[in-house]
């Protein structure tokens, strides 16, 4: 029976339940998810997929469940920024559905337009088109090591 129906017979509609997901990040900056990429700014070649579907896999038996249809395990590859190749992201985001529809899990990407654009020298260039140049009087936001005021 439709919600319309039901609430014109005087039931009460029922709320519908959102899904709630609990995802982890996989690091895809470097060659490998088990290491961070450090204090360089040049992205390395994604992991493989293999590397990538035995770390989600890494999430999934630890956590123990990949939930049911209200509670969803996850996890989040990612960055995926200007620095990486168009070959590098047409691999990584058809292998990252593969492996969340093999391991049962949510997928969800981590897009990065701010950080990681150094392999484009014409962003650089003039700076007035940056972000950053909009913050004249607001100096604490230039650094990376510091959130917020």
């Amino acid at each position: 029976m439709s919600s319309f129906s039901a609430s014109y017979l005087g039931a009460a509609p029922r709320p519908q339940i959102e899904t709630r997901y609990l995802l982890f990040q996989i690091f895809t900056a470097a060659a490998t998810p088990t290491r961070a990429m450090g204090a360089t700014v040049t992205l390395k070649e994604v992991p493989e997929r293999t590397a990538l579907e035995a770390f989600a896999a890494r999430i999934k038996d630890r956590i123990g469940s990949t939930g049911d249809k209200h509670r969803k395990l996850g996890f989040v590859p990612g960055p995926i920024a200007l620095n990486h190749t168009d070959r590098q992201v047409s691999r990584l985001i058809p292998d990252s559905f593969a492996i969340a529809r093999k391991l049962d899990m949510a997928v969800a990407f981590h897009l990065d337009d701010s950080m990681f654009w150094t392999r484009h020298p014409g962003l650089q260039q003039g700076g007035d088109h940056l972000e950053v140049d909009r913050l004249v009087g607001h100096e604490e936001y230039r650094t990376s090591h510091r959130l917020g005021p």
